[in-house]
């Protein structure tokens, strides 16, 4: 989040959204899919915030997870997001996946063009030409 910006209350439906977006940034890059989903599903969140625009994750993983390949910095692009139930509108979205020394490090979400929901939403995970993933 950026100096000055607003903190956002996070919606309930949260750490589901995240889960369905990491598994979405993974099929979109099958070469580190396993190490990734790896490191996901042993990761600690440090913190979560939410500002106008979007929502962070920051994750400690565990050193015994399977690194990414040496050299790789990121971040891995993600999937679009279609964000329902904010009314009567359909809202996009996009992640990027940061990574630090082989492990993931940051998860960014970012509505475009609009404000990023706080309260809980139906959303699909997308692949980046509007196919759903799911």
């Amino acid at each position: 989040m950026e100096a000055g910006e607003e903190e956002v209350r996070l919606p309930c439906n949260q750490a589901e959204f995240e889960a369905a977006v990491i598994d979405g940034i993974a099929q979109m890059h099958p070469a580190v899919r396993i190490p990734v989903m790896d490191q996901y599903e042993s990761a600690t969140v440090l913190a979560r915030s939410g500002g106008r625009v979007g929502c962070f994750t920051h994750f400690a993983v565990r050193e015994s997870a399977e690194k990414l390949p040496e050299g790789m910095t990121g971040p891995l692009d993600g999937p679009t997001i279609r964000l329902k139930g904010l009314g009567t509108d359909t809202q996009l979205a996009g992640a990027l996946l940061f990574l630090d020394r082989g492990g993931i490090s940051m998860l960014e979400c970012f509505a475009y063009g609009s404000r990023w929901p706080d309260t809980r939403y139906d959303f699909e995970i997308c692949t980046p030409h509007g196919q759903d993933l799911r």
